[in-house]
């Protein structure tokens, strides 16, 4: 083992982006149901069947799998936040992966400072997200 505490950044980086390969290999989605393996879930959201109005994350699984398949305007009628987390998700492993080659080819303190960088986007992004998720939310309740 290496003795930096981030000597792996690469490999999470690849297996970050290996993940939403394998998502859009096995899950889809056809008539707003979700299929994995070729098998139909049967989700319901609880919060929804509950309340009588959608809850923060409905909507998000389907949107995911529509942007993996890069049906983008599908993906941002179902549910914002699943556009912005595959995005995310991808630019997160390619910036774990170019933190990993950066690494090899700069000083410790010069890559130190990429990753505190990468830390603080990666906390904004987050952020950005949720405040997605729940702007989306307020809208669909709104607009009942």
């Amino acid at each position: 083992m290496s003795g930096t505490p981030h000597a792996h950044d690469g490999v999470v980086g690849a297996l970050v982006l290996l993940q939403l390969g394998i998502v859009r290999a096995l899950a889809s989605v056809n008539d707003g149901r979700v299929f994995v393996a070729g098998r139909e879930l049967h989700w319901e959201c609880w919060f929804k069947r509950a309340f009588d109005f959608p809850c923060p994350t409905c909507g998000l699984t389907r949107s995911v799998l529509h942007a993996l398949r890069g049906q983008f305007g599908a993906a941002w009628q179902l549910n914002p936040a699943g556009l912005f987390l595959v995005c995310g998700l991808a630019l997160l492993g390619l910036a774990l992966i170019f933190l990993a080659f950066h690494r090899r080819r700069h000083t410790p303190a010069a890559s130190g400072a990429v990753h505190r960088r990468l830390r603080i986007y990666t906390k904004a992004y987050a952020h950005l997200l949720v405040a997605v998720l729940f702007a989306h939310w307020v809208t669909e309740i709104a607009a009942r």
